[in-house]
């Protein structure tokens, strides 16, 4: 299966998309959208050990994120 299916399919999983850089073939970004933080931080913790040992070594450098909330109107407006 492969990774984004595997997100995609995982319980609180809202959505998933793999970006690739136009300017540079070898970078690519992946933004995924959960119910909750928890709900992803739970997630993590089922994703197979093979499937990550398949993907390391696809991988240029250790992959990196973080947590967002999305900007609403009100926010943007007042900002």
């Amino acid at each position: 299966m492969a990774a984004g299916s595997y997100i995609t399919g995982s319980e609180g999983s809202i959505s998933c998309q793999l970006l690739h850089n136009q300017d540079d073939p070898t970078k690519f970004a992946m933004i995924e959208v959960w119910e909750s933080v928890d709900v992803h931080r739970a997630s993590v913790k089922n994703i197979p050990p093979e499937m990550l040992a398949a993907i390391r070594p696809l991988l240029g450098t250790a992959p990196g994120g973080g947590y967002y909330a999305e900007v609403s109107e009100q926010t943007q407006m007042s900002g």
